[in-house]
């Protein structure tokens, strides 16, 4: 990402304030969220009447808002017959628009948790939060506000930030509609960055630009 500033940028004070923020702001909300039972639609019949993708979404839009970016807008859109949607929109300063991409949603709970452990109980462990949902998908709206507000705070001038937060990424296709139905909110983004893959470790940067693939053959054995 292009970025000028109206002074030099410090990465090093860039990292400790998303450290800050993550543990005095950030974890205290991931921990609440894991606790919501909040499964994708295809696995839990009742979604659309139990409210809990709905819980998940004003879960992490209000824990946005409370963030108090500059020139934000945060709002949940839920269309009749689909799943809600978090539509967060940072103005920027520089010509052109980056899209970020996160879901809410989560896979069903499978047995075989540890003792104290649970899909829904989130616990840390040797500095790892154990949980449904904290890593598949939870963390992508987490980090990406952070590193906005970090560089929000160090005055580093950013393109217009937007981030759609879907309910419905493990079930699979509510996003195609929303996608199309935002078009003219959503603009003409330059970059688009999905937060919903893998990393190699915890200390590298890692970008996946190629995540699965399709072979179609006959084999003969």
């Amino acid at each position: 990402m292009e970025a000028s500033t109206s002074k030099s940028f410090d990465l090093k004070a860039c990292k400790e304030t998303i450290y800050k923020l993550f543990d005095e702001s950030a974890l205290p909300s991931l921990i609440e969220y894991i606790k919501i039972p909040n499964i994708s639609r295809d696995y839990d019949p009742e979604y659309a009447t139990n409210g809990l993708l709905e819980k998940a979404a004003e879960h992490n839009a209000g824990w946005v808002k409370a963030l108090e970016l500059k020139d934000s807008t945060v709002e949940i859109i839920k269309h009749e017959g689909y799943t809600p949607v978090i539509f967060t929109e940072i103005k920027g300063e520089l010509p052109y628009t980056v899209f970020y991409y996160g879901h809410f949603d989560k896979q069903p709970a499978f047995s075989g948790w540890r003792e104290g452990m649970g899909a829904t109980i989130p616990v840390i462990e040797d500095g790892k939060l154990y949980g449904r949902g904290g890593a598949d998908d939870g963390y992508s709206t987490y980090s990406t506000m952070l590193s906005i507000k970090a560089l929000q705070l160090q005055g580093v001038k950013l393109p217009r930030c937007i981030m759609i937060t879907e309910g419905d990424e493990e079930s699979g296709d509510h996003i195609d509609h929303y996608i199309v139905a935002l078009k003219e909110k959503i603009g003409d983004p330059g970059i688009f960055m999905c937060l919903d893959s893998g990393t190699c470790d915890y200390e590298t940067f890692s970008l996946t630009t190629s995540l699965r693939g399709l072979v179609s053959c006959l084999l003969t054995v």
